[in-house]
């Protein structure tokens, strides 16, 4: 339910929309009164405030920051005028947050029994959507059933992409935070990555938000990633204070295949930790040659490596050197920022890994094959052996011009 959906409904029936008739699209997922709860910590997206004329004062500059950040559904002012100052409802309508004003003589009782029953059937609802969503991903060899996707808002005309948003909060982070902050990223994920009035469909599990994105039929590669960087900036400024490794998956043109979006968005999140990349996010088509190249068996990965390598293999410093001018893109003078060293030094190690391992690396197949063989390496072995060369001391002389 949303907030125009609820203002149809005959217990609103005398009530005045005062401001926000841009956001009556929000979604409702729960109804508080004022003072209930503490703002701070359980306030989260969806929420329906009742103000009642029930505070302690009537400074409401606190708690309208906080509504305004975790996107709060509305606001139905009961018998608290002094909350309808021009400048709380101009912030309310700077915001698009939509203020509801109830008849003088509403019974407050009355009122919050029956909007909490009108309300209850509608989250039970998103809970069914949820689950079924779930059990579509995490279900292997069931076939989904067109009739209760399109139910549960999945459509046809789009194409979908699932991207998943892994919180990494702080060690002091409680778990009610977590949860509030996976609840405001579900809520900038489903108003912002709408396209052509086809909204996200989305679940949570553990700390992360798994959510499917749609896309118009023929947009390209490029747009979409624009398009879920956009998002994923969009999050970050609304949750400022976690961290989140955002993955995105294959793309799925059909229903069956919103399951394997969503395993190779996991998949690549594990492979690119795995060989020490930070991207953020991470997609899937960036690196699916390479996780195909990859599935070979070890013992053939290695070997091929090794032919290339092991001259070099157990020299830390030439690894790492060879790994971020390969970075780089064979920028001698980023390079040598990069690894605090002198241009003449990088020059002299670059001949030097040429002279080892024989090769010219001014071609740009060695260059591609050494690249090939140092994913192959960390695949292996891990980041590890470049993580420990990155950290050596830098000696003094090698910091100088």
């Amino acid at each position: 339910m949303n907030v125009e959906e609820l203002l149809g409904m005959p217990l609103m029936k005398n009530a005045e929309l005062v401001t926000g008739s841009a956001g009556l699209d929000r979604p409702i997922t729960w109804c508080v009164l004022d003072k209930v709860i503490d703002f701070e910590t359980w306030i989260m997206p969806g929420t329906l405030l009742v103000l009642t004329g029930m505070q302690e004062d009537d400074d409401f500059e606190k708690e309208l920051s906080f509504c305004f950040s975790y996107e709060v559904s509305g606001i139905i002012v009961i018998g608290a005028r002094e909350f309808l100052r021009k400048e709380n409802v101009d912030a309310c309508s700077a915001h698009a947050l939509p203020v509801i004003k109830m008849p003088a003589g509403t019974n407050l009782i009355n009122f919050t029994r029956r909007i909490s029953t009108a309300l209850s059937g509608d989250v039970s609802e998103e809970e069914r959507e949820e689950d079924w969503l779930k059990d579509l991903c995490l279900t292997q060899g069931r076939r989904p059933n067109e009739v209760v996707a399109s139910y549960y808002g999945w459509s046809s005309s789009c194409d979908y992409m699932c991207v998943t948003f892994e919180a990494c909060p702080s060690a002091a982070a409680l778990r009610i935070q977590v949860e509030n902050h996976l609840m405001v990223a579900k809520s900038i994920v489903v108003r912002k990555g709408a396209c052509d009035q086809v909204r996200p469909l989305t679940f949570i599990i553990k700390d992360t938000l798994v959510a499917f994105v749609p896309f118009s039929h023929g947009c390209s590669l490029g747009l979409r990633h624009k398009m879920v960087a956009k998002l994923v900036a969009a999050v970050g400024q609304a949750v400022p204070d976690t961290r989140w490794e955002v993955s995105v998956g294959s793309v799925a043109a059909l229903l069956e295949d919103l399951a394997q979006s969503f395993y190779d968005a996991t998949r690549v999140r594990a492979f690119v930790n795995r060989i020490g990349r930070s991207a953020n996010p991470v997609f899937y088509d960036q690196y699916a040659l390479e996780m195909l190249c990859l599935s070979l068996p070890q013992t053939e990965l290695r070997h091929q490596a090794d032919l290339i390598l092991e001259p070099i293999h157990d020299d830390p410093e030439l690894m790492y050197t060879l790994s971020i001018y390969l970075e780089m893109g064979e920028n001698g003078r980023e390079t040598a920022q990069k690894i605090y060293v002198h241009p003449s030094t990088l020059r002299y190690r670059v001949h030097k890994i040429e002279k080892i391992l024989d090769v010219d690396l001014s071609d740009s197949w060695v260059r591609y094959r050494l690249r090939m063989a140092m994913l192959i390496d960390a695949y292996l072995c891990g980041p590890s052996a470049v993580a420990d060369a990155e950290g050596q001391e830098v000696p003094e002389d090698a910091r100088t011009e």
